[in-house]
């Protein structure tokens, strides 16, 4: 969405439309880009532990099915 909004604004088709839609423009945006300021370290966190628990089902799967396998 931030991509469209900046495509909108590089281009100019904001002003288009007049003072006020160029405002509402540019005030999305900048609510959008802080909402994606929010969530970014709530993605990172998430990301780093969804690799960690993917490093120990792989761990758990292998003690478990390569075990069985090989008794």
């Amino acid at each position: 969405m931030l991509e469209r909004i900046e495509d909108i604004v590089q281009k100019g088709r904001h002003e288009d439309r007049g003072g006020l839609a160029a405002l509402v423009i540019l005030e999305i945006m900048d609510t959008v880009r802080l909402i994606d300021m929010g969530f970014n370290p709530l993605y990172t966190t998430l990301q780093e532990t969804v690799n960690k628990l993917e490093c120990v089902s792989n761990e758990l799967f292998n003690v478990a099915v390569c075990d069985t396998l090989t008794q």
